[in-house]
């Protein structure tokens, strides 16, 4: 059967149209996703997935994706080319040296994004008065906060003293002033009684940087104060076993969980305060009847977070050395050759503010930080990460202001300082 006589030109036609559709095809400006990856620190990843969705929203070929992994992981990816970001709420220095990335860190930097609050956490006896529980508040003050790491170490050496079972009681931590409110004599015998149940998260291990928040961060106490045992638990993970204690994973979240399904009475744990901005969260602290200690620093009055509104309650704490200023860095780590991860960074301080010596930071910053329970980092703080001369951003991300640059300056303060802004409160 012969064919159609218009079949032969359809088939020329298209055999023509298919090199044209090629030009054009290929002629096509594609404008592909650029992604952003970071990875590490669970405390730092709530920051950076916040500031990632802004930032696509304003910049939408940009999309920002983010892991957790801890400081030691993040370290590594980025030491190796794996990630553009690497997480750390804490100095990732150590780590740096410790893994051997000490010499890939010439075009490598730490840069502070804000300050997250530390919150102490605790359970009352169920049986005291309600009284007792609305009068009974834990105070933690450069007085008792050695003995408060005695405790959590499980190791009951301090330096010059014995240790004193009454260390181990929720009754040793509330003020004279305090334990006059509790009049009731079986609520004061039910609340020396009750003895603390530490909560260690991850075990201590060095990439457990809410260990060392606890512990390096709280302003009230020298690290060096502790004992040499003692500092190793914290920061080597090497608990001692002089008390019982509860093992958590280091995530707030699993620490949280592991606090509530306990459910002892005198637990504590050490939870950020992000963590608390969650309104499910602060209903579970509320229904349980928990409680978050106050903060006393040297010869001024008490200090706590108002669970019902810690965000608001954040911008009045912490600003100089009268408030409650038990914080850790939330930092990032980049490397100064690529570009896409250093435009994010300076967007997250600057917005699409263009002045090359802007005067104050974005809004979109101050919200962002101020959401998640966090401190922002004040100018004074930013500018100690500016090395050379010219713009904020040429400064920021100059290659004499690398962490090996910044370290040769601060041999004998590194641990006295956070890598980028300096760990102060003017």
């Amino acid at each position: 059967m012969p064919k159609p006589k218009f079949v032969k030109p359809l088939l020329i036609g298209v055999a023509c149209t298919i090199p044209v559709g090629l030009v054009v095809g290929l002629s096509i400006n594609w404008d592909h996703t650029q992604y952003i990856s970071a990875v590490g620190s669970s405390g730092v990843k709530p920051f950076i997935e916040n500031f990632g969705k802004k930032y696509h929203k304003q910049n939408s070929k940009f999309d920002v994706t983010v892991e957790s992994g801890g400081t030691t992981f993040a370290v590594e990816e980025l030491a190796k080319g794996y990630t553009n970001l690497g997480n750390a709420s804490n100095n990732p220095y150590p780590n740096i040296h410790d893994q051997g990335f000490t010499d890939r860190w010439q075009d490598k930097k730490t840069l502070t994004l804000a300050w997250e609050g530390l919150c102490l956490l605790y359970s009352l006896p169920k049986d005291l008065s309600q009284e007792a529980k609305e009068n009974f508040e834990i105070v933690i003050n450069e007085d008792n906060i050695l003995k408060l790491y005695g405790v959590f170490s499980c190791i009951h050496e301090l330096k010059g003293e014995d240790w004193k079972s009454e260390y181990e009681t929720l009754w040793y931590y509330a003020p004279q002033e305090v334990q006059n409110k509790i009049t009731n004599s079986h609520d004061q015998d039910l609340l020396k009684s009750t003895k603390i149940l530490p909560f260690l998260r991850a075990g201590g291990n060095t990439g457990a940087n809410s260990s060392i928040a606890f512990t390096y961060y709280s302003n009230l106490a020298e690290f060096e104060d502790m004992s040499y045992k003692q500092q190793k638990a914290f920061a080597g993970g090497q608990y001692g076993n002089d008390s019982p204690y509860m093992e958590t994973d280091e995530s707030n979240a699993r620490a949280w969980q592991s606090f509530v399904t306990k459910d002892q009475d005198g637990s504590m744990v050490y939870l950020t305060t992000s963590f608390l901005t969650n309104d499910d969260n602060i209903s579970q602290i509320k229904e349980h009847g928990y409680k978050l200690a106050k903060y006393q620093y040297p010869d001024q009055q008490p200090i706590g977070f108002d669970l019902d509104d810690i965000k608001t309650s954040l911008d009045s704490l912490g600003k100089n050395t009268n408030g409650y200023n038990w914080y850790r860095p939330i930092n990032v780590m980049i490397d100064l050759d690529v570009q896409k991860s250093k435009d994010f960074l300076y967007w997250i301080y600057f917005g699409n503010n263009t002045q090359e010596q802007p005067q104050t930071f974005a809004i979109d910053y101050y919200s962002t930080v101020y959401s998640l329970g966090a401190k922002p980092i004040n100018m004074q703080q930013f500018s100690s990460m500016l090395a050379g001369e010219g713009s904020y951003k040429d400064r920021l991300f100059a290659k004499q202001a690398s962490d090996i640059e910044l370290e040769k300056t601060r041999q004998e303060e590194i641990f006295k300082q956070v890598y980028g802004a300096e760990d102060i409160w003017e």
